[in-house]
């Protein structure tokens, strides 16, 4: 049935009784969104929205005038039989339309005042209950000289409302609140029913007692509110658990599983869960049942786990079903080398990850983190980094299988035997590459990409006084001081950002890169780092950090403030720096409301002074003198730290020895310097021309590089840095182009100062006033 037509009025009985958790949902799409709302609230809605809720009350009238008769003439019915069988009593037919009457005469006043679903379920309740109180009234007062029949007839009774309101208070409470309750709660309801059932027997006792003619009865007549009590209330638990309807479901499921398993029949439809979604108690074989099924039927199999996430008693073999099925599809993947779709949890049982979620389980994660490692070691171009990422895989798999250890979960109990299968596949895979490795050189060497302490922290040198200088800045609390790491593009900016969780244990570093984060609003960027900040907390320290909530358009900075305080509150100790990296796109996204970017400013600035837990860096390009002055007006106590290109003694160890057990002589020093010599230790030239020589020596299988190869490689890497190179051009005025040109083809300039001090800040000449990356002049005489 689509969601958008309304249900006829048998399904609309059957699912209010039986699955009353799809009812809600569907009523909600339909715009009910309150289902026990009163009438005068109906009324004082709009027009249009008044519509959905009078179609909802016609159905829900209906379904009052068509299950009441029959829950009381069945009650009624059972009632008199035992009364005229048993007791010899028969009852009057006038007394048990009393309770009828009182029933339907309540219903409008509570839909009026209180609410439509309330009046459905206290209906019922009069009519039942008031029924047997005003038919007990009528006992004649010599039953009390037969105390069995009479004790039978309070028990009987007890029982009836008992289950009559049990049967009908747990779909009313799942269908108005939209969710079921615990078992503690069930046992106290029950307690106060059977209190309440109690009472009314003992009023209808005092009744018969003092119409007796002899007042020295039975000792156990004193006691009518506890039998009735215990009865009402036990009924009211079994009904309320469903036991009497549980015991049909299961012979049930018993049967339609054996069909499948022994005679093949397709009967997974046919199971109860996909019927009843109020079963407190577990059915047989539900799992095994949703297995036999997966592969055959997998939208039926979904459809069936699906709906056990209603039923209470059902959802563990749900939960255990998808555990076993998600299991064997890691395992698929890993077998068959799919890492793409293992990294990114693509199959028919996994979650697609968009993103990470904040509800993500810590299993999957892992087995992706583990995918990704895999995929980065079978796309990888040289042995020794495939060799890395193996490694890191190969550690995340010990960590899992540690972790799985403790966990009593059901996907860690699936998985946990597969991963031994996933370590021999991990180790042969590492031996065919040790065997590769040895019959060539190692290349460490990464252009282009920033270092990370999982890939690459051992080529990541010479920026220990830079560390010092940061760890110097945020071990005192006392002063309000923000960073500013400034420098040219390619020169280590980011790699040294994203190395920092690595280089300061003590402080949670939470890098956000606002070029690499699709962010199109001031929400969109607060609901990032809000994200960010939550999902790096709970990766480096295990920290529970609440989420941002829901911002509105116009004004989300209060809210954000309120969060700020929250973390910064939460973090006791810690220290939490967060990283902007390229810092001058707020200006842009900001752009169309300069107010917003006030507030943004005057919320760092709050930041810095007051929320001494948390600190401020941020990274770029561009000086503060050469943006707007809100940046120094806010940005109080700035801290500059400018990052430049390598020295030679580090630049010549990082060409020469970029990692332990790297060939000695493969680089010689005159190889090195020269390469120094071209780059001007340029951190990502260096990189390039390093991983280009070794690549060049592993082709024509040599072991040492000559001046030669330096020449060699240099075309490939003027075409590799065409990007690099021609956004340094484009970012320049025209002057400094036209400097940069002319010192490119040799000719003598005269610099005035602005150009200098320019030039010089993007660290592109030397004090003499010559190029500082001499093949950079190369590029520029061939492709500019």
């Amino acid at each position: 049935m689509s969601l958008q037509a309304w249900p006829s009025l048998a399904l609309f009985i059957w699912q209010l009784w039986m699955q009353p958790m799809l009812l809600s949902r569907h009523l909600q799409v339909l715009g009910v969104e309150n289902p026990d709302i009163s009438l005068l609230k109906i009324y004082s809605l709009p027009v249009q929205a008044q519509l959905p809720y009078r179609r909802y009350l016609l159905l829900l009238l209906a379904t009052l005038f068509c299950v009441t008769p029959l829950f009381a003439g069945i009650c009624w019915w059972v009632l008199a039989w035992f009364s005229h069988a048993i007791i010899g009593s028969a009852l009057s037919v006038h007394d048990c339309f009393y309770g009828l009457l009182v029933g339907f005469a309540l219903t409008p006043l509570v839909m009026l005042f209180h609410g439509v679903l309330t009046a459905l379920m206290l209906n019922i309740l009069f009519v039942v209950v008031g029924g047997i109180f005003m038919s007990m009234l009528e006992y004649p007062a010599s039953l009390l000289d037969r105390p069995t029949f009479y004790l039978a007839e309070i028990y009987l009774a007890g029982g009836i409302a008992g289950l009559v309101l049990g049967f009908i208070d747990g779909p009313v409470h799942v269908f108005n609140y939209r969710r079921c309750c615990n078992f503690t709660i069930i046992l106290l309801r029950g307690l106060l029913i059977g209190s309440l059932f109690g009472l009314v027997f003992a009023l209808a006792h005092f009744r018969i007692h003092h119409l007796a003619i002899d007042f020295e009865i039975h000792k156990s007549f004193s006691h009518p509110f506890l039998i009735g009590a215990m009865m009402s209330g036990i009924c009211y638990i079994l009904m309320r658990l469903r036991f009497p309807i549980w015991l049909l479901e299961y012979l049930w499921a018993s049967l339609v599983y054996g069909l499948q398993r022994w005679f093949g029949l397709s009967t997974l439809h046919l199971s109860p869960v996909l019927y009843d979604h109020l079963s407190f108690l577990p059915l047989p074989q539900i799992d095994r049942h949703i297995l036999l099924n997966a592969k055959q039927r997998p939208i039926l199999a979904k459809q069936v786990i699906k709906t056990t996430q209603l039923s209470p008693g059902q959802y563990q073999h749900g939960k255990h079903a998808l555990a076993k099925l998600q299991a064997q599809e890691l395992d698929e993947l890993m077998q068959n080398g799919q890492f793409v779709d293992l990294a990114q949890l693509n199959g028919c049982w996994l979650p697609r990850l968009v993103g990470v979620p904040a509800n993500a389980n810590s299993i999957l994660l892992s087995v992706s983190e583990i995918g990704r490692y895999l995929q980065a070691a079978h796309i990888a171009h040289y042995a020794y980094h495939r060799l890395q990422h193996l490694a890191q895989a190969q550690n995340t798999v010990n960590a899992l299988c540690n972790s799985l250890v403790t966990d009593s979960s059901p996907l860690a109990y699936a998985l946990h035997m597969k991963l031994t299968l996933w370590h021999q596949t991990i180790k042969r895979m590492r031996q065919k590459n040790q065997a590769q490795i040895q019959q060539e050189i190692p290349n460490p060497f990464r252009a282009g990409e920033p270092l990370t302490p999982e890939e690459g922290h051992e080529v990541f040198k010479g920026r220990a006084k830079l560390i010092i200088k940061l760890e110097k800045l945020l071990s005192d609390k006392r002063q309000s001081r923000s960073i500013a790491l400034l420098g040219p593009r390619r020169c280590g900016k980011t790699s040294l950002l994203k190395m920092l969780p690595a280089l300061l244990p003590d402080t949670l570093c939470v890098f956000f890169d606002l070029q690499d984060n699709p962010i199109d609003s001031p929400s969109a960027f607060f609901q990032a780092l809000a994200h960010r900040v939550c999902q790096q907390a709970e990766k480096e320290r295990r920290m529970q950090l609440p989420p941002l909530p829901p911002l509105p358009v116009s004004s989300p900075l209060q809210l954000v403030a309120q969060w700020l305080d929250q973390i910064n509150q939460l973090a006791g100790t810690q220290q939490i720096l967060l990283c902007f990296d390229e810092f001058e796109r707020l200006e842009t996204l900001f752009s169309g409301n300069r107010r917003q970017l006030l507030q943004l400013m005057g919320l760092f600035r709050a930041t810095i002074q007051h929320r001494r837990n948390l600190r401020i860096l941020i990274s770029g390009v561009a000086s503060f003198e050469t943006l707007d002055n809100i940046w120094n007006d806010h940005f109080i106590n700035v801290q500059e730290i400018r990052i430049g290109y390598l020295e030679a003694r580090t630049a010549l160890e990082l060409l020469m020895r970029p990692v332990v057990g790297f060939p000695p002589h493969t680089i010689p020093k005159a190889v090195a310097v020269a390469v120094i010599k071209r780059t001007g230790g340029q951190p990502y030239l260096l990189q390039l021309y390093a991983s280009y020589l070794v690549q060049n020596l592993n082709e024509q299988s040599r072991k040492q590089a000559t001046l030669d190869d330096v020449l060699q490689v240099e075309e490939r890497v003027l075409d590799e840095a065409t990007y690099y190179f021609r956004n340094t051009m484009q970012n320049l005025n025209p002057a400094g182009k036209t400097i940069l040109e002319q010192l490119a083809h040799g000719e003598k300039i005269k610099l005035d100062k602005t150009s200098k001090r320019c030039l010089h800040r993007h660290l592109l000449i030397t004090e003499c006033g010559q190029l500082s990356i001499p093949v950079l002049g190369e590029w520029i005489r061939e492709y500019w």
